[in-house]
C-alpha cells in the first residue's frame, strides 16, 4: 500500500514506466512487421530491413535498462524499506532530469514534512469512496455485511464477480477510478473486496473487449497491482490470443493482442511464481514468434523452478 505522502510521486512514476513500456512494445510491433516484409521482399531489399532490425534492437535493450531503472524507483515508492531509505530514494530522484518527477519528488517532501494534525485533516477524505456511487455502496456492504466479514476470501470473490458482470459496470471509467481509491482502505475486508472486483473488471475488459487499446491499457492496469490474484487473470491472457481492433490513423483494422499478451508475459516474470512458470513454459509453442522469444529468454534468464520473486 503506497503511503498517501508518496502516492502522486507514484503515479506519476507509475506513468514513466507505462509510458517506456507501451514504447517498448511499439517496437516489438515494428521488428515483427520488419520480419514479415523480409520474407516478402527480394534479397537485394533484405540488408536495409536487417540493418533496421538492428537499429531497433539497439532501442528496445536501452529502454528495457531504462524501464529497470525507473521500476526500482516505483518500488522504492511502493514498497518503502524505512524513512532514511525512502529519503535517500527521493533524493536520487532529483537528479533524475525528469521536470514530472522532480516536481513530484519537491511535493512528496513538502507533504512528508508537514505537522501530523494538519496532515491528517488534509488526508481525511483520501480513502473515502461516496455512498452514493456503486463503489461506495458496495464498500457500505462490505463494512456492513456479516459474510462478507467473516466467510472468507471465496464469498468476497462471488460478490467481486457478481458485482463485475453487472451490466456496463465494467466499461464505466468512475467505478474503476473509486475502486483503485477504495482499495487503499486500511481495513483489509474492504480493501480485498475492492482489489478483487478492479481485478474482476479489468479483466473482463482484458479478455472480451474488442477495441485492442482498451485490451492494452487493461492489462497495464492489472501489471501495476501488487497482489498476487492477478496472477491467473495474467496467465489467461497469455494464454488466450485472440484478434481485435485498432484505429489506424482514423481507420478501424483487425490485429492480434500480442502486444497485451506480451506485457502480461513481461509482468508474469516479475511474479516469478510456480503458476507464471508453468503458463510461460506453454508458450514455447506459440505461435506468436515474439511471444516464443520473449518466453524463451525469460525461462533462460531464471532457471531453475520459481518460488516468488524475492522481496
Amino acid at each position: 500500500m503506497v503511503i498517501l505522502e508518496l502516492r502522486e510521486l507514484a503515479q506519476v512514476l507509475d506513468l514513466k514506466v507505462s509510458s517506456i513500456q507501451k514504447e517498448f512494445t511499439s517496437i516489438a510491433d515494428r521488428l515483427a512487421a520488419l520480419r514479415r516484409k523480409w520474407v516478402e521482399v527480394e534479397e537485394p531489399e533484405r540488408p536495409a530491413i536487417v540493418k533496421e532490425q538492428e537499429v531497433l534492437k539497439e532501442k528496445q535493450l536501452l529502454l528495457a535498462e531504462q524501464v529497470n531503472v525507473w521500476r526500482d524507483r516505483l518500488r522504492s515508492v511502493e514498497m518503502p524499506l524505512g524513512e532514511a531509505a525512502t529519503k535517500a530514494s527521493l533524493e536520487e530522484m532529483l537528479g533524475c532530469g525528469d521536470p514530472q518527477v522532480v516536481a513530484a519528488v519537491e511535493n512528496a517532501k513538502r507533504l512528508m514534512a508537514m505537522d501530523p494534525e494538519e496532515k491528517a485533516v488534509l488526508f481525511s477524505k483520501a480513502a473515502a469512496v461516496s455512498a452514493n456511487t456503486p463503489v461506495g455502496r458496495l464498500m457500505e456492504r462490505a463494512r456492513s455485511s456479516y459474510d462478507l466479514r467473516t466467510g472468507g476470501p471465496g464469498v468476497r470473490q462471488e460478490v467481486a464477480v457478481e458485482f463485475a458482470n453487472r451490466s456496463g459496470v465494467s466499461q464505466d471509467d468512475s467505478v474503476v477510478a473509486d475502486l483503485e481509491e477504495a482499495s487503499q482502505n486500511t481495513d483489509a475486508i474492504l480493501s480485498d473486496v475492492a482489489a478483487r472486483t478492479l481485478i474482476q473488471i479489468l479483466r473482463f475488459r482484458a479478455v472480451r473487449a474488442a477495441e485492442l487499446d482498451t485490451v492494452f491499457q487493461a492489462v497495464q492496469k492489472l501489471t501495476k497491482i501488487k497482489n498476487p490474484l492477478v496472477i491467473p487473470v495474467l496467465i489467461e491472457i497469455l494464454r488466450t490470443p485472440r484478434q481485435g481492433y485498432v484505429y489506424v490513423n482514423g481507420n478501424l483494422q483487425e490485429g492480434p493482442n500480442g502486444t497485451s499478451r506480451m506485457l502480461a508475459l513481461i509482468s508474469l516474470v516479475e511474479w516469478r511464481t510456480r503458476e507464471a512458470q508453468d503458463a510461460i513454459r506453454t508458450r514455447m509453442n506459440d505461435r506468436d514468434p515474439d511471444i516464443f522469444n520473449a518466453a524463451e529468454k525469460a525461462l533462460q534468464a531464471f532457471p531453475g523452478e520459481w518460488i516468488g520473486h524475492p522481496s
